[in-house]
């Protein structure tokens, strides 16, 4: 675990772990004790336990329910892979028998790893153990390569939409099926300790009073946002950087929308809002060999698939 670097003894049982993700997951004891058929307080309790045995506060809590704190949101990553592996074990022990694993890799642009990927490899893991899905993020380029090089089985690829057609050619050249995924934007995101976090929308004047915080390997001029980012711009070349950086400083940055679905946002520590009067599109495509597929690449080409039209509903 990340965040266990204490030297005491840890008490909690798989309960206690699905416990502390279903509060996170509904930010409210009410609503989740009645998800678990527990009392409040039986769920308050089992919480302070976590807490106490950890050595670290996971929520800060206020009227307005619960949300993680930094500790908690890595600690919520790490209970989601322990249950996970406990449910895979448990299907193995029933069924009496090891399931060979089949190894299968995945490409991802870093907004759509940083955001939805890990649902995804885990509902893919949940339904057949015998995956072993080897997941590698970066760049579009990075993805790009990955594809010409003929190393990954499944690609989730990122374009602006005036190159839609550049990279259905691409695709065609190499003998790939390429399916569009999700239509995305560009937008602001700031954290709680900027002014900017209370509202629904915002205009490019009033983020002139802000530091901007840019990706460095991003082209930013495609997206036009030399009007918003100037001298005062900080840069990083990783994203979940970036989103640390927010929650500790009244700074902004302009990323994909689809980054709304990363944990620092779920739990509510960060606000994504739109620019008003801009839109800066871009869409996701999933590309894989024309090949007939197995049934387990199948499996994954359907889930991803079925994740991103959740997004859409």
């Amino acid at each position: 675990l990340q965040v266990l670097s204490v030297e005491r003894d840890i008490f909690m049982n798989f309960n206690h772990l699905n416990y502390f993700i279903q509060a996170s997951k509904y930010g409210s004891i009410n609503k989740a004790s009645k998800i678990l058929h527990l009392t409040p307080s039986a769920l308050v309790a089992a919480l302070d336990t976590i807490e106490n045995e950890l050595g670290y506060k996971l929520f800060i809590r206020n009227r307005q329910g619960l949300s993680l704190t930094e500790n908690g949101i890595l600690f919520l990553n790490d209970a989601k892979e322990i249950l996970r592996i406990e449910n895979n074990w448990k299907a193995i022990a029933n069924n009496s028998v090891v399931p060979e694993r089949i190894s299968l890799k995945l490409s991802s642009v870093k907004s759509v790893y940083n955001s939805i990927l890990d649902s995804i490899v885990i509902d893919i893991l949940d339904t057949d153990a015998s995956i072993n899905l080897i997941v590698e993020e970066g760049s579009i380029h990075d993805v790009e390569n990955s594809l010409l090089e003929n190393s990954v089985n499944f690609a989730i690829q990122a374009y602006l939409l005036s190159e839609k057609s550049l990279i259905q050619t691409f695709a065609d050249n190499l003998g790939y099926m390429m399916q569009t995924l999700y239509r995305d934007e560009w937008i602001v995101f700031v954290g709680q300790k900027n002014p900017l976090y209370e509202k629904d929308c915002c205009t490019i004047e009033e983020l002139e009073s802000f530091t901007g915080i840019a990706i460095s390997y991003q082209p930013i001029s495609k997206f036009e946002h030399q009007k918003i980012f100037g001298r005062n711009t900080l840069y990083f070349d990783n994203q979940m950087y970036i989103l640390k950086k927010l929650t500790t400083s009244d700074c902004f940055s302009i990323l994909p929308a689809i980054l709304k679905h990363n944990i620092y946002c779920t739990s509510n520590v960060i606000h994504a809002l739109p620019i008003k009067d801009h839109y800066y599109p871009e869409e996701y495509a999933l590309l894989y060999p024309r090949k007939p597929s197995t049934v387990k690449e199948q499996l994954v080409i359907d889930t991803i698939l079925s994740h991103f039209k959740k997004l859409e509903d």
